[in-house]
């Protein structure tokens, strides 16, 4: 049952209710397009990467359909986003820890691709044409197949520690078997208003009782000597060696991640890899040789209640909004049951695998069961990324796998498994990075 919980969770939710897309197999379209629309054309920022606006229109023409629905497109298309931006986020630590696809394999990849074949055998005017149709250069295609391959390949790394049990196999059968009709209504905040200003008793009550909560982050202080000259380089990592302090450094601090200014990739691999053992290194990036050392790390310090005063009543009016849109949402579930048509956004479903409702709701054991093996018809509220979700079942449809959908079910399983492995560590990986999104597209 782990295997089947963690599927569902986290990034999955971009697996929307009557489509589902892989990410281990997404075709990126080539980041090096912004050049030619400039950082104003990114939907999104991913530390120095970007999601393109044609990038992301590329995606939301998968979910044309449900985009129909105007009162949720907007909830879709934050959906697709998330998902774009963790698959960035994984791709760019495949790259970090060399896992990525080399140019061999792209080549190998197009010269093997039956779509480019002509008698059997790759033809590259068919090659050009058919890249021409879809708007896209040799260039581009092949950086967007790099990404693709890479993906898979950090995929398999992960894999190789998977296993599946007689339990998941279970279940799994049984999810695959069952197809369902109904709709999924979206609780978003704006559907509750919330008049309430914590008094400086619940302030200080709320600080007090989460002090751990408010400290100053950890940093680790860098200092770097920047030389045009080889020799003066040199001189300075030796004195560096034999205990001496010399003059004409800069600092640098990284916390949770982040540096705190701009560098060269290169140097901030270089400055990352030190450590209390390993303090001084020396580089040269471009014309410039760099002298780096491990400075000091600098514990977290308490903060003041005056200095988080506004962030404790910020916390606490999205706590009292958050129990009044729970109170709603139980609300319209009862009203559901009554037989209520609620006046919420929907998305409605028809003849979908009843594993994608579970995949955009990250339902509990017990609901599971209930909703393959009961007649219940209305389930949540649960959360997602914006709000809160219930389902209305109208019809449930059972088809027992034959042997060789059976054996795709194994598959899945595995790959599910995977995909949760790497699900979780794009959530980790979000929590730390820096993402910057343009919320003029999302509208």
């Amino acid at each position: 049952m782990y295997g089947l919980i963690q599927k569902h969770k986290g990034i999955a939710a971009a697996i929307i209710a009557v489509a589902s897309v892989s990410f281990l197999f997404w075709m990126f379209t080539v980041q090096d397009i912004k050049q030619l629309f400039g950082t104003q054309r990114c939907v999104a920022k991913v530390e120095d990467s970007c999601i393109t606006y044609r990038e992301f229109r590329t995606e939301l023409l998968k979910f044309s359909e449900l985009l129909k629905n105007q009162e949720a497109a907007s909830f879709i298309k934050r959906q697709i986003l998330s998902s774009m931006i963790s698959r960035e986020l994984i791709y760019l630590k495949a790259k970090e820890m060399g896992i990525i696809a080399s140019d061999r394999e792209v080549s190998e990849a197009i010269l093997g691709d039956d779509t480019f074949k002509v008698d059997g055998k790759f033809s590259y005017d068919r090659y050009i044409e058919l890249l021409n149709r879809i708007n896209l250069t040799p260039v581009e295609y092949e950086e967007s197949l790099k990404k693709s391959l890479t993906i898979r390949k950090f995929a398999r790394f992960i894999g190789y520690g998977t296993y599946l049990t007689d339990r998941e196999l279970e279940i799994d059968k049984a999810l695959k078997s069952v197809k369902v009709k109904g709709k999924l209504f979206i609780i978003t905040p704006d559907s509750v208003k919330v008049s309430y200003s914590p008094t400086e008793k619940e302030l200080r009550d709320y600080y007090e009782k989460n002090k751990n909560k408010f400290k100053t982050k950890e940093k680790r202080v860098f200092r770097l000597w920047k030389f045009v000259d080889k020799k003066k380089a040199h001189e300075t990592y030796n004195d560096l060696k034999a205990g001496k302090e010399p003059e004409g450094f800069e600092e640098v601090l990284l916390s949770e991640g982040k540096f705190n200014r701009e560098l060269p990739k290169e140097l901030e691999r270089s400055l990352r890899a030190l450590s209390e053992k390993d303090r001084i290194s020396i580089l040269k990036e471009g014309g410039t040789y760099y002298v780096l050392q491990f400075y000091k790390t600098l514990e977290p310090k308490q903060k003041t209640f005056e200095e988080v005063k506004e962030e404790v009543k910020a916390l606490l009016i999205a706590l009292r909004k958050r129990e009044e849109l729970s109170r709603y949402a139980q609300r319209i579930k009862e009203g559901l049951i009554k037989g209520e048509e609620p006046k919420v956004k929907s998305i409605a479903f028809d003849d979908t695998p009843i594993e994608q409702i579970i995949s955009f709701t990250s339902m509990g054991e017990e609901d599971i069961v209930k909703l393959i093996f009961t007649q219940q018809k209305v389930f949540g509220p649960y959360r997602v990324k914006d709000g809160l979700a219930l389902v209305y079942l109208e019809s449930r449809e059972s088809k027992e796998p034959d042997e060789k959908e059976l054996a795709a079910v194994k598959e899945a399983i595995k790959s599910s498994k995977v995909q949760a492995l790497i699900n979780l560590y794009a959530e980790k990986l979000l929590k730390g990075a820096k993402v910057e999104v343009n919320e003029d597209y999302l509208k």
